[in-house]
């Protein structure tokens, strides 16, 4: 698909962009070299475990989810920059110096996209929802293309979402071949790294994997994904 091409000349030309992620990572392995709280890591990502939750301290707790809301922050504000960079790309125009102010706003949102939407997620697990899985992935499925359609239509997230569940009408399969896609190469790393390494080096080398390699390509893919709602924008 186009859009995997064109995501991996973007990768190559925004080095910059994408060694934002390098510091999330760091982040994330230092929540999951915190073995006294309650975090496990699995295809490349840190996660809580909630079912460890009621044997945490309350300062462990907080400091956890402080961290965990750093790494949030900055993966969001690289997320931001790397899609305003697809829309200049794609649309061949220079980015006004105003839109670029804006950059910080349009972080805040994704962050505030990706915070609210990791703790329904939260929620489902430790409230126990049936078909937990089924419904995470629908939640990730008509959330697809919020951020790239806020960012490329210069909108709050509230508008953006009319934009973006138009193109997920339009071209429902995207947001499927991404997450598969995600989920092969992340698969792949962890049997590669854990064949060869040992298991506690493989771990940490598939999580900056993802931190500084994957996560950068797959925002750049999202958003050219999106910008197939605009054919002559090629």
């Amino acid at each position: 698909m186009k859009a995997f091409k064109l995501a991996l000349e973007d990768f190559r030309k925004h080095l910059d962009t994408v060694w934002v992620f390098s510091l999330a990572a760091a982040i994330g392995v230092l929540m999951f070299a915190m073995a006294q709280y309650p975090t496990y890591s699995a295809l490349g990502g840190v996660f809580l475990r909630t079912g460890s939750l009621p044997d945490v301290g309350i300062a462990d707790f907080l400091i956890t989810i402080v961290v965990y809301g750093i790494s949030l922050l900055l993966i969001s504000s690289a997320v931001a920059g790397a899609m305003l960079i697809i829309a200049h790309r794609r649309t061949k125009k220079i980015i006004k110096t105003e839109l670029w102010k804006k950059l910080p706003f349009f972080a805040a949102n994704t962050f505030f996209l990706y915070a609210f939407l990791t703790l329904i997620l939260l929620a489902m697990q430790v409230f126990s929802v049936p078909h937990y899985p089924l419904l995470a992935f629908l939640l990730f499925y008509t959330t697809f293309y919020i951020v790239p359609a806020m960012i490329v239509e210069n909108e709050p997230l509230g508008i953006a979402l009319i934009p973006a569940l138009k193109m997920l009408r339009k071209n429902p399969l995207m947001p499927f071949l991404w997450a598969v896609f995600g989920f092969v190469v992340l698969a792949l790393a962890e049997l590669i790294t854990q064949a060869v390494l040992p298991y506690e080096i493989a771990r940490y080398v598939v999580l900056f994997f993802n931190g500084i390699v994957l996560l950068p390509y797959l925002s750049f893919v999202q958003a050219h994904m999106y910008m197939e709602r605009y054919p002559l924008a090629r």
